[in-house]
């Protein structure tokens, strides 16, 4: 993974990692999860320091609420005066609040967890609980799927993934369908952190998920990775 930027005052720093792979936090800042806890009102973001916001992908619902019509200018101003970073899981909604960022002003950084294929360090911690594991991997899935387009399309294409990378040719003939339609689930499930790209072919995201199209039991990890262990990063 290449070196983040710094996040500091003046700036919007956007950071986008995987399922499992640990949030971002700063030192000195304060967090709020928002998929967990309100946001913040104007007053809060003018009067505190520098805030460290999860779950950015729910930003573009709250800026369509009638109670935060000016959300954007708001974060700017946040981001200029004392500093703002974000969080994110899924690459399509950091595009899109990027975009309303930089619209409103705000000096917009990103850092985004580039996925190869190594497992997230949150399964490699589950030591011999598989039924833990098989959670996570099922949540993991479906929440990568509830964000995405193509309902059972998609699993239809993981099934196939399941067995081993394949381009959207062969993807299409698989399944029956052009490989236009093929392209576009598969550009989806890239878009939900479901898939990623291998070259020219495409696979699920990690090697663990295949577990759950292909009816094995899932079982800990055995696999080496050098991804940090499952503790906040500190972006300093």
């Amino acid at each position: 993974m290449n070196q983040a930027p710094s996040p500091r005052r003046g700036r919007c720093l956007l950071v986008r990692r995987d399922y499992g792979f640990p949030n971002p936090s700063v030192p000195g800042w304060k967090v709020l999860d928002l998929r967990r806890r309100p946001l913040p009102p104007p007053e809060a973001l003018r009067d505190g320091g520098g805030l460290v916001l999860l779950g950015g992908e729910t930003l573009l619902g709250w800026a369509r609420t009638r109670e935060r019509p000016h959300l954007w200018k708001e974060l700017a101003g946040c981001a200029r005066t004392f500093g703002l970073a974000v969080g994110f899981r899924f690459p399509r909604e950091m595009r899109k609040v990027g975009q309303a960022l930089s619209g409103a002003g705000a000096e917009v950084e990103v850092e985004d967890h580039a996925p190869d294929g190594r497992i997230p360090p949150l399964y490699l911690d589950m030591g011999s609980r598989p039924g833990l594991l098989a959670l996570h991997l099922a949540y993991e899935w479906e929440t990568g799927a509830a964000a995405a387009r193509g309902g059972v399309a998609l699993l239809r294409v993981a099934h196939l993934l399941a067995g081993g990378p394949a381009t959207a040719g062969e993807t299409a003939r698989a399944l029956g369908i052009t490989t236009g339609a093929a392209r576009s689930y598969l550009n989806w499930m890239e878009d939900a952190a479901l898939v990623r790209r291998e070259g020219k072919t495409m696979a699920l995201r990690h090697p663990l998920l295949s577990m759950l199209f292909t009816g094995e039991e899932a079982a800990p990890p055995r696999e080496p990775s050098t991804a940090p262990s499952w503790n906040p990063v500190e972006l300093d």
